[in-house]
């Protein structure tokens, strides 16, 4: 039979080994799928991007190139773009400013689809219920372009999509001043 002090001793090994197991997670996670190759933040200058082959990241703010859509809406924003082809997803961190009179600072999380992946190109989709959204990483150029379309079953929906590009900063600031 265990004494007290044995199981104490098994539970302190177990609960070692899970904070190591987490904490090697967590390196894992921030190192290969977030924020490799930049950090999350608003680029002055151009946008940022990094291509190691299965991986393919971009940092910038969007610019609006479409009078209509998401974009248009938040004009003041950073994203941090991340795609890693073996897992077959995108995920993109955006924080922006909403509009009006509270200038509450907004952030959300949105995780693509990857559908094609080639030297030249990287083009993932986040199909939502009101929506898609499509972007596309042109890896021979460096540009990230986005397409936002809404679905014709939504009422008062746009029969155009609208267009935006990953731009610097100082381009999304500009931009919001129009």
């Amino acid at each position: 039979m265990e004494t007290e002090k044995a199981k104490w001793n098994h539970w302190r090994i177990a609960t070692i080994l899970f904070g190591i197991a987490i904490i090697v997670e967590s390196f894992f996670l921030y190192n290969t799928l977030y924020f490799k190759g930049g950090s999350f933040s608003l680029p002055w200058g151009t946008p940022v991007f990094y291509d190691d082959g299965d991986y393919v990241s971009a940092q910038g703010s969007w610019i609006s190139d479409s009078s209509n859509g998401i974009i248009a809406e938040q004009k003041i924003n950073t994203t941090d773009i991340s795609c890693l082809q073996s897992r077959g997803l995108r995920i993109e961190a955006r924080a922006y400013k909403a509009d009006g009179a509270s200038g509450n600072l907004l952030a959300q999380a949105l995780e693509y689809e990857i559908k094609s992946w080639t030297p030249q190109e990287v083009i993932a989709v986040l199909d939502g219920r009101a929506g898609t959204i499509e972007i596309r990483f042109d890896r021979t150029k460096k540009v990230v372009t986005m397409a936002e379309s809404e679905k014709a079953e939504i009422e008062g929906a746009r029969a155009l999509p609208a267009y935006a590009h990953l731009g610097g900063g100082m381009e999304a600031i500009e931009a919001s001043r129009k």
